[in-house]
């Protein structure tokens, strides 16, 4: 299922444009293995993906532009929820390590992005690479905040005896 980003209407895959409301919908590629590793770089993968396909002219600048627009715009959607929820529950008091990691990796992903995007302003391959080395630093910082999350809920699970 794609999710428009223009009215969240739910869409089947392989439709270019939403059924409910006409918009683009966001090109999602999907990973081609589901092992352990794969699962955890997915999303660095469908970037690396995209950013290769731009670099040999499979997409032109202007597919690969819509694509990274797609794409930014659901991922700040994301860490606009993920914010505001650790601010809505208090959470932060609780696992500011993890918050911080989190809130930092996710702005190694903004950063990353920013620098792909300069490939379609002059065409430099350069600018990809150095976007997915900004990102792979970012998405070890999210792994790692999730990895202290996992800490947390069993240090929980022993205090507390539930979780």
């Amino acid at each position: 299922m794609i999710v428009c980003l223009v009215c969240e209407h739910t869409n089947q895959p392989g439709v270019g444009q939403c059924t409910h409301c006409g918009a683009a919908l966001p090109r999602i590629l999907q990973p081609t293995s589901v092992d352990q590793f794969e699962k955890r770089t997915s999303r660095y993968n469908q970037f690396r993906e995209a950013g290769q396909k731009a670099k040999e002219g499979k997409w032109s600048p202007e597919e690969y532009a819509d694509w990274l627009q797609n794409i930014s715009r659901l991922l700040a959607q994301k860490a606009r929820y993920l914010i505001d929820l650790y601010h809505s529950t208090g959470y932060y008091e609780y696992g500011a390590e993890e918050v911080e990691m989190g809130i930092t990796g996710i702005q190694d992903y903004e950063q990353a992005m920013e620098t792909m995007w300069e490939f379609i302003e002059d065409g430099d391959p350069r600018h990809i690479e150095r976007g997915l080395e900004l990102m792979w630093e970012g998405n070890e910082k999210i792994n790692e905040a999730m990895r202290l999350n996992r800490e947390f809920r069993r240090r929980l699970e022993d205090e507390w005896g539930y979780m």
